[in-house]
């Protein structure tokens, strides 16, 4: 462009003086030439923040592809290659999107919560494509490309959606990648976990790798918003965790099914996943639980009826009872002494008996506390302490419990393993309480005015 003026002359001199006078409108023309490059340059830069060449670019963007239109009454719709480039399922997710359709897709799923009006869309790239188990597995840098790409498609159709990038366990260099490449563009970060052991220990202990992952993730995205000075959070979803061990040791018993048959040691497993997960309420600002119904689900049906499994009972009082605010608590309760766990379990103690999430409502009234006794044979007596504060009446007590760990529910049994609740007198700032061996409690109690 340098020489184009110079070029311009040159060639409109032959013409004579006639000629000259379209020396401004072709230059006008250089001009805006030269705009559409550099906003070429820029959106490569975007696109291929790692390099790329024009043959790079020119291979895959200078396509045309043909989507199915939002909506059939249309029939096909023949539309241009964006300027960042969407892969093919991805832009098929994209005309859904427009047509105000839920919709799923291997190259991403979107999730739109009942009020679709007052909640922002969440959209999640991919799943586990880090494992060669999963249709369209890749590398980390791989996959930052292609998300890359994919965050500018979806943010200029809708700024409003909230992305979320692929993770792997929350500590891994898959992690690291990802979150380095990405974290401009999502508001969070997916991380799995599947526990689980036929030791009961291990079993019931094993949930804690969740919090050791967490607090591993957390730095991680600490120290990418940091580094790239970001202004906007970005959470954790754990969007798989569950309890999961006797159906996927084999193919063979994969390929069974994956009904997974539950008992107490489980639920309580279960339970600890959700102290975990408010303990860390700051971060994980999404947990989906995996499954719902028969595979590897809290309820189990055919079909002349159902039963409840017993990861559901933990499930439901949570549920009903936690607050919105998560409690600092203060636990002193005996250590588990040397419980007959691996060395990878064993460095994420030492182990209190009592595992304990406390929660409030956002008025201070009202208070839950759930407290899971990990102790195989014994029970532990306690004294629940308020600080500054009163029980207001007497306190709800629900417990989960059965006379043996590996108790389950079945069609024939279905209340094996259920919900025992009643009420203890209260006054004062404390109470006493005994948490039987093996057991979830969830206790809720009312709370008298603040002073002043």
């Amino acid at each position: 462009m340098a020489y184009g003026p110079d070029e311009i002359l040159y060639v409109l001199v032959l013409a004579g003086s006639a000629g000259v006078a379209w020396n401004l409108p072709i230059a006008g023309a250089i001009v805006g030439l030269l705009a559409i490059v550099v906003t070429s340059y820029r959106q490569t830069i975007f696109a291929y923040p790692h390099g790329g060449g024009s043959y790079t670019v020119a291979r895959e963007n200078l396509v045309v592809q043909w989507f199915p239109a939002a909506r059939g009454d249309h029939g096909a719709r023949r539309l241009p290659a964006p300027s960042v480039r969407a892969s093919r399922a991805e832009a098929g997710l994209l005309e859904r999107y427009r047509g105000a359709r839920l919709a799923g897709d291997c190259a991403g799923h979107y999730f739109r919560r009942p009020d679709a009006r007052a909640d922002p869309v969440v959209c999640d790239r991919g799943n586990e494509l880090y494992g060669a188990w999963q249709i369209g597995s890749t590398s980390a840098e791989d996959y930052v490309k292609k998300g890359r790409q994919f965050a500018a498609v979806m943010l200029l159709t809708d700024p409003t959606i909230e992305l979320v990038s692929c993770g792997q366990w929350g500590w891994t260099d898959w992690d690291r990648v990802v979150l380095d490449g990405l974290a401009q563009f999502v508001r969070y970060h997916s991380i799995h976990i599947y526990t689980g052991s036929r030791d009961y220990y291990t079993n019931v202990l094993e949930p804690h790798k969740s919090d050791q992952a967490l607090r591993v993730c957390e730095s991680l995205i600490e120290r990418t918003r940091l580094a790239q000075k970001l202004d906007h959070s970005i959470g954790i979803a754990y969007d798989e965790w569950n309890v999961w061990y006797r159906t996927r040791r084999t193919q063979d018993l994969r390929n069974a099914g994956l009904e997974e048959q539950y008992d107490l040691a489980d639920a309580l497993a279960v339970a600890t996943f959700l102290n975990v997960f408010i303990r860390h309420c700051r971060s994980v600002t999404l947990a989906n639980y995996a499954q719902m119904v028969n595979v590897i689900a809290p309820i189990f049906t055919r079909p002349e009826g159902l039963f409840l499994q017993t990861v559901y009972h933990p499930l439901r009082l949570y549920a009903e009872h936690a607050q919105a605010t998560a409690l600092d608590a203060f636990v002193d309760s005996p250590l588990l002494e040397d419980p007959s766990v691996s060395a990878e379990v064993r460095d994420l103690g030492p182990f209190q008996s009592l595992d304990v999430a406390a929660t409030c409502d956002v008025d201070g009234r009202e208070v839950c506390i759930s407290v899971v006794n990990r102790q195989r044979d014994l029970a532990v007596t306690t004294r629940i302490d308020l600080q500054g504060r009163a029980f207001d009446g007497p306190v709800e007590v629900h417990e989960v419990n059965a006379t043996d760990v590996s108790a389950t529910n079945s069609f024939d049994q279905p209340e094996l393993v259920g919900v025992r609740s009643r009420q203890l007198e209260s006054t004062g700032s404390s109470v006493e309480h005994t948490f039987p061996a093996h057991s979830l409690t969830v206790i809720r109690a009312r709370l008298s005015a603040a002073a002043g």
